[in-house]
């Protein structure tokens, strides 16, 4: 995958703001010209920051032959690189979707009896735990494992509808977020 990439440059952008994961929003595009010579620019959604590299045809660069070579390679690798793309696929949505729950119970952990968000935390943590244990594991125990993670969500979705205000809060969050639970409540509808 990225390894077999030959390198033609790098650029920074600069001024990003710290986010959650899956938060950030950079929007990368590439341009190809009539002459190959490859334009590749990056913006922060947010803050509208941009930095951008253009590269031509110099010396130094692949020749015809190496190109050519390349390509070939990549036809006979063709088969294993998309059942390791399925995979990568597979273990970042895994990923995503372990994070996402950790964001849901940090923003709506109040609404979840604690003792069943303790069990809800542990389960997400053991989740990723297992991810960097089993780098290596195949496709479709990423995909089991995701499996595991919608019926997480889901669990933690009854909660949310179910909730009445106060009903697990303390007193310190009641007093602060009682104004802020009507709104939640439709929000979520």
């Amino acid at each position: 995958m990225c390894k077999d990439n030959h390198f033609l440059g790098e650029f920074t952008i600069r001024g990003i703001r710290p986010a959650r994961r899956e938060e950030a929003s950079v929007e990368i595009k590439f341009a190809i010209d009539a002459n190959g010579i490859l334009e590749v620019t990056a913006v922060d959604k947010e803050s509208g920051n941009t930095a951008s590299i253009t590269i031509s045809s110099q010396s130094g660069r692949l020749s015809e032959n190496e190109m050519t070579r390349m390509i070939q390679e990549a036809e006979v690798h063709a088969a294993a690189d998309r059942k390791l793309s399925a995979k990568i696929q597979a273990k970042n949505a895994l990923e995503s979707s372990l994070y996402h729950l950790k964001n849901m119970l940090e923003d709506h952990g109040r609404k979840i009896p604690p003792d069943d968000r303790k069990d809800l935390e542990d389960s997400i943590d053991e989740h990723l735990d297992w991810m960097e244990e089993n780098d290596s594991a195949d496709k479709e125990d990423f995909d089991l494992k995701y499996a595991e993670a919608e019926k997480l969500e889901v669990v933690i979705s009854k909660h949310m509808m179910n909730y009445k205000a106060g009903d697990f809060e303390s007193d310190d969050d009641s007093d602060e977020d009682s104004d802020d639970d009507s709104d939640d409540r439709n929000d979520e509808l």
